[in-house]
């Protein structure tokens, strides 16, 4: 198995006295992704109010992703290139390496839209873990609305409703949780649902944070996300919540097919 592992502390580069509520671990998995991995990284580089660590988990692509991603080495502080078993699992190595308050998922097709938006979002008054804001989507498919609203809650039940692309999560819930690899569409939909009923809160924002492809795993509205869907449900949801599923599940695909 090949391995490339490289980790930078920008040797060289001014120190920035920022407070740690100004810090986060940006981790972007990215495979055979070389149409759009620079301006992915253009977005989230240079930035002088806000420390991301930028953490690069990429799969040993087939194409020339390699050669865009190593203009932005001396800004990437963990770039790590392996196969691995997915997006999720991806994730779930990025993970291993943060060293930030606030942790974000970002896609390779995805863009921040800027560093102030991000800014906005950690330094917002109160203890809630998790932070959220819209998410724009770039889409010619008239299933696919062109944003999403910031929203975490109930609507968690019957759709997914909170979009990695536009919501920081605060480091301690990942001490003990990681995403659910048996799920290769639908994990941070499994997650998100599993902290909502667990009681945690979320603080929404009318800030405008990323800029989505449209591409997606979670846009194809394949069987396979129906599957994914109905199984997540069925570990997590009780009662009425839980039975209701099948129907709304069918009534919902037949919709979008």
């Amino acid at each position: 198995m090949h391995r490339r592992y490289i980790e930078r502390s920008r040797v060289g580069q001014p120190s920035k006295v920022l407070s740690l509520k100004t810090d986060v671990s940006i981790i972007i998995p990215v495979y055979n992704d070389a149409n759009c991995i620079a301006k992915c990284l253009k977005s989230v580089t240079g930035w002088e109010e806000v420390n991301a660590q930028i953490i690069v988990v990429e799969g040993q692509s087939h194409d020339h992703t390699m050669d865009e991603i190593t203009p932005f080495v001396t800004e990437i502080n963990h770039l790590i290139s392996e196969k691995d078993n997915g997006v999720y699992d991806a994730m779930n190595k990025g993970l291993d390496h943060i060293k930030s308050d606030w942790v974000y998922f970002l896609g390779a097709d995805d863009t921040v839209l800027s560093e102030s938006a991000m800014k906005s979002l950690i330094v917002m008054n109160g203890d809630e873990k998790i932070r959220i804001g819209k998410v724009k989507i770039i889409t010619h498919d008239s299933r696919v609305p062109n944003e999403y609203p910031a929203a975490f809650g109930p609507c968690l039940v019957w759709r997914n409703c909170t979009h990695h692309q536009g919501a920081l999560y605060h480091h301690s819930l990942f001490q003990t949780r990681k995403f659910d690899t048996s799920f290769k569409i639908l994990a941070d939909y499994k997650m998100n649902l599993e902290l909502w009923l667990k009681g945690q809160k979320a603080l929404l924002s009318e800030v405008e944070l990323a800029e989505c492809g449209d591409g997606g795993l979670s846009r194809d509205f394949s069987d396979a996300l129906y599957s994914e869907e109905l199984r997540l449900k069925n570990e997590l949801l009780s009662g009425w919540k839980s039975w209701i599923q099948p129907i709304w599940v069918a009534l919902k695909k037949r919709y979008k097919s």
